[in-house]
């Protein structure tokens, strides 16, 4: 299944929460296909961020959208009983290959700021950095 379409009056900023609406919406009518579609639209949000250019207004902006997919998966999975993970799987997995430490994470993203309360989030993102290559998903 392909996400191709979305509200016409669906601003950047918003897209986003829209993915996790569908996200959400495809967990409570149990269609699995649409939770990995609208998983692999998140992750394709986080592409743009780079550790090639770490400083300057770009990596922020790129950044800040990173961790805005953090914060909403972690909260999503602490706070929410969701029949599938694949969103949660796409984005440890897109971090597990975008950055090459938990260092990096914390020194570039300050990822444990983000993941105080979230704790299925953090146990996952941290089992996969210490199986290595590894990690597969749930």
């Amino acid at each position: 299944m392909t996400l191709t379409s979305k509200p016409t009056d669906i601003t950047a900023g918003n897209e986003l929460d829209h993915l996790f609406d569908v996200y959400l919406i495809g967990n409570e009518y149990q269609i699995s296909s649409l939770c990995e579609a609208a998983a692999e639209r998140v992750v394709k949000l986080m592409e743009p961020c780079t550790l090639d250019r770490p400083f300057g207004r770009r990596f922020s902006a790129e950044g800040e959208t990173v961790r805005a997919i953090i914060t909403k998966t972690a909260e999503l999975y602490s706070f929410h009983e969701l029949a599938y993970t694949s969103l949660l799987d796409a984005v440890i997995k897109a971090l597990f290959h975008k950055f090459p430490s938990m260092d990096s994470l914390e020194r570039l993203l300050e990822i444990s700021a983000l993941l105080e309360k979230p704790e299925k989030f953090s146990a996952r993102l941290i089992r996969c950095f210490s199986r290595g290559k590894s990690y597969q998903g749930s």
